[in-house]
């Protein structure tokens, strides 16, 4: 998976069980969320119980990112924002 944007916003890149996690803040999150929206290429995303935003891909790819800078609240209103685009979400957060 490539990210759309330059990879030096982000800062530390964790492996769980396999799957990458990418820690950035709000802005460089919204920014880097922003071109996947152009096509149907998320499949799913949700909040998991740790507070990591995860993002299912049409491709098979998973990407968790820990947002520094984020409550709550804010995860559930990109999330309700992404589910008004057609993303389909869990709001469990």
């Amino acid at each position: 998976m490539v990210f759309l944007c330059p990879i030096r916003r982000f800062g530390k890149l964790w492996k769980l069980g396999g799957v990458s996690m990418k820690t950035c803040n709000l802005s460089d999150f919204m920014q880097a969320l922003t071109p996947w929206l152009d096509d149907d290429y998320i499949r799913k995303a949700y909040v998991d119980d740790n507070g990591h935003f995860v993002l299912l891909f049409t491709d098979g790819v998973k990407n968790v990112f820990h947002i520094e800078d984020c409550e709550k609240s804010q995860l559930k209103a990109i999330l309700e924002d992404l589910k008004k685009k057609g993303v389909p979400v869990e709001l469990s957060c």
